[in-house]
């Protein structure tokens, strides 16, 4: 032969002594084969297992000595098969951030060993399965302590074994003494935002499988039997809209798929962060309930004594008997609120409500700062690849899987807080200033007594939800159908007089009817390269002629409500317009090409009518050049370009609500036909802008005032958990593992030491070129500086992070 073949170490008669670290055992078992998984392959390895009697504990089982030995056996019972620590590890890691699955793995392993087809390569795959669901629980109880208990792990209480976000108040943890009476200028700093959401790719088939779940209750999902009972109570709930607009939450809200258990999942997260919360997650049975729902956010408030607000997409509804459901709760499971509890519609979703939603707006709500509220679905992005193997899955194992991972992703997102909310701080700070200054500049603009009524508005609507809101806009005061109207009555006044038109169709009528032909021509075709000789049409010599005066007159106050009525259908259809993309974009996209196609249609109509209004009112505004070149309607019918028609809000490429310049046509208002009216009406059109204005800069500096406590907790609910895990060392009194828990013990302490100083070591030198005071800088005066490129390259990747300003 001249070449090297493969062979292994069992072949050539090597031998595997457990029990003495591979030093000679006095009393060995009889050699047998045990089958070893390792990222190098599949091996087959000849094994003695050691027989000694130790003094403590006896003969040490087989399986001890394999896990002491680094490998994990599939079974206590004579193993016969096994899986590398190292293995289990990196399959674990690869699971969280690529979501490959355990059966590609495998066989990924299989050629590895062998990749011809001539050997005969073991089948694992099942037992690989069942000891990663081990190695993932025994992971969770590891890191979360409950190996150190006294109490063992059977006394694990409820979401004990989350990834808590440091940056949201915990009392006792990261939170200042005497905080609850803190004045209501700090107060409102302490306050914990959630948001709330379903998603309905995280479904599981009916397979009619049965399992244990491992820890059920432990971490994020709730316990399943008690959940269960409680939604069976609500069997026949069905919720019923009261918003006017269509949300993904109504129309799946009595759904229920043949075939598969759950329909979907809800989940509770931190409105801030995009943590998940413990006992915050449920599978839905028959869509996103209000009995669902209502049970997670229970759940997971058990024992919050905190202000809170909920981000909901269906806030507006859920929240108006949300308190009386709270009564029929089990008194163990009831949300009775210490302290104030607000609602609010997350951004990407609030502007499909409509109008009289402003209360539930993150924009116009005070004390929320830069909240987003729409960081859960980054979240359900993160977790839908990993749906495709769970829907397959039973249903203990598919929630210890979604547990591990969304374990995994709180994870992240902690060791994520130095650079995320350093780099938020700052554009926070920086928009503030802009913001500012645009406001300054905007209020210098209107006289003091002007402003003065408006700010009593605001401050009357902050206090009293049920007053007139200041964001909403002016309604209409006139139109088309009342300038027809007043025509037709001066016309019959002037028919009273004895003052006859030297026709049979009056001019008020002539006019209209050139209007309503000039309406029926084609977008594409200019109105005046068809000339219907109206007034506007006339040469110049012509029009100014006595006998025509009155008639110039009416047309001009006709064209000024064509525009007012053009200018208004603009803004409707594109309500409309964006309402369709929103609901496509939430609720159509990905569900085929029937649907899709069927939303394409619906926009394609809405669109030529939108193109119609556009172009009516481009008419209007050239015979207004040509019957009052002068007059005061320039101030408010501008040239209309095709990139001034958008809005509401800002598009999907455009900047969010908090650095948005609103497009003229949604500042201007309708004419009441006299110049001074009409100014009056303008100045009071500027009131919603102004009032958006001032709410830009206060969300602006509220953002700052809550990064900069976020960071304080940050840094304080590390130093806790460091002195947490410190006082663990001693905890189990277990001669056999007490060094190896002290050492652990104080592994993780250090670990959250150092995530406390990466922090400071970012932030205080920002902080210090500011001048700004952060007591807690003091306890880190000599750490040495750390640039955010260097928090940026050292091993975190925080892409997934959700900026709380992005709209």
């Amino acid at each position: 032969m001249n070449y090297f073949s493969d062979t292994s170490l069992a072949d050539l008669g090597a031998v595997f002594q457990l029990g003495h670290g591979g030093a000679h055992c006095p009393c060995p078992d009889n050699e047998r084969d045990v089958i070893v998984v390792d990222l190098s392959g599949i091996h087959t390895v000849k094994v003695r297992f050691c027989e000694c009697a130790h003094p403590i504990d006896g003969v040490l089982h087989q399986w001890v000595q394999l896990m002491r030995a680094g490998w994990f056996p599939a079974t206590t019972n004579r193993p016969a098969t096994a899986f590398t620590f190292t293995l289990l590890s990196f399959l674990h890691e690869l699971n969280l951030q690529s979501k490959a699955n355990i059966y590609d793995f495998f066989r990924t392993l299989q050629r590895i060993t062998d990749n011809t087809g001539v050997k005969t390569v073991k089948n694992r795959y099942k037992q690989l399965t069942h000891v990663m669901r081990l190695w993932r629980h025994l992971k969770m109880l590891k890191r979360a302590g409950r190996g150190h208990a006294a109490a063992g792990i059977d006394a694990t209480a409820p979401g004990e074994l989350v990834i808590e976000c440091p940056a949201c108040p915990h009392p006792g943890k990261n939170l200042p003494d005497n905080w609850e009476n803190s004045p209501p200028h700090v107060r409102w700093l302490y306050a914990l935002f959630l948001m709330i959401d379903a998603n309905f790719r995280a479904q599981l088939k009916d397979r009619s499988l049965e399992d244990a779940e491992l820890g059920s209750g432990w971490s994020y999902y709730v316990e399943e039997t008690r959940y269960m009972s409680h939604v069976a109570k609500y069997g026949d709930q069905k919720e019923e809209s009261t918003c006017s607009a269509e949300h993904k939450a109504i129309l799946h809200a009595n759904l229920r798929k043949e075939g598969y258990l759950a329909s979907g999942v809800g989940a509770v997260l931190c409105a801030r962060h995009a943590l998940v919360r413990k006992n915050g997650v449920g599978d839905l049975q028959k869509g996103e309930r209000y009995c669902n729902i209502d049970y997670l956010v229970a759940s997971t408030l058990l024992g919050v004594i905190l202000a809170i607000l909920f981000s909901y997409d269906i806030a507006c509804q859920w929240f108006r008997n949300f308190f009386k459901r709270m009564q029929e709760f089990p008194d163990d499971l009831r949300f009775e609120p210490k302290d104030a509890v607000r609602f609010a519609i997350p951004k990407k979703h609030f502007r499909v409500h409509g109008p009289n939603h402003s209360q539930f707006s993150l924009n116009y709500l005070p004390k929320v700062g830069r909240t987003y509220g729409e960081g859960i679905e980054s979240a359900w992005a993160h977790m839908n690849p990993v749906s495709l193997s769970t829907r397959e899955m039973t249903p203990g194992g598919r929630h210890e899987v979604l547990n591990d991972h969304w374990g995994g992703w709180n994870w992240q997102k902690t060791i994520a807080f130095a650079p995320s909310l350093f780099r938020s701080l700052r554009e926070a700070r920086k928009m503030h200033r802009m913001q500012r200054q645009s406001f300054e500049e905007f209020s210098s603009t209107f006289p003091p007594e002007t402003l003065k009524k408006w700010k009593d508005m605001l401050d009357a609507w902050n206090a009293d939800f049920s007053k007139p809101s200041p964001y909403e806009e002016m309604k209409s005061t006139a139109t088309m159908n009342t300038v027809r109207l007043e025509l037709a009555n001066e016309e019959a006044l002037e028919a009273e007089r004895g003052i006859l038109p030297p026709h049979d169709v009056t001019p008020g009528v002539f006019l209209q009817v050139g209007l309503e032909l000039e309406d029926q021509h084609p977008p594409n075709v200019k109105a005046e390269e068809i000339k219907l000789w109206l007034p506007s049409n006339l040469p110049p010599e012509l029009r100014t002629l006595e006998m025509l005066h009155g008639l110039v007159d009416k047309e001009r106050r006709l064209r000024i409500a064509q525009a007012d009525d053009s200018l208004e259908d603009v803004r409707r259809l594109r309500r409309i317009l964006t309402g369709i993309t929103e609901f496509k974009r939430l609720n159509v996209s990905g569900t085929g090409n029937k649907p899709n196609t069927r939303v394409r249609t619906l926009y394609s109509k809405f669109a030529f009518k939108l193109s119609q209004s556009v172009a009516r009112y481009r008419a209007a505004r050239e015979a207004l050049l040509t019957l009052s070149p002068d007059g005061p309607w320039m101030q408010r019918y501008k040239i209309l370009d095709d990139a001034d028609v958008r809005g509401p809000g800002k598009e999907c490429n455009e900047e969010s609500e908090g650095r948005f310049q609103t497009s003229w046509i949604w500042l201007t208002t309708r004419s009441a036909g006299s110049a001074s009216t009409a100014d009056d009406e303008y100045i009071a059109s500027m009131r919603a802008e102004w009032a958006k204005a001032q709410a830009r800069v206060e969300r602006w500096s509220e953002e700052t005032e809550l990064l900069t406590e976020e960071m304080r907790r940050v840094i304080a609910y590390f130093e806790w958990k460091s002195s947490w895990w410190r006082a663990r060392r001693g905890d189990r009194a277990d001669p056999t593992c007490r060094s190896g828990l002290s050492a652990y013990a104080m592994k993780q302490a250090d670990m959250f030491k150092e995530l406390a100083a990466r922090c400071a070591h970012l932030w205080t030198p920002y902080f210090r070129s500011e001048g700004l005071a952060v007591p807690w800088s003091a306890r880190y005066a000599s750490s040495s500086p750390m640039d955010i490129d260097d928090a940026d390259n050292s091993g975190t990747d925080d892409s997934d992070v959700e900026s709380d300003s992005d709209m």
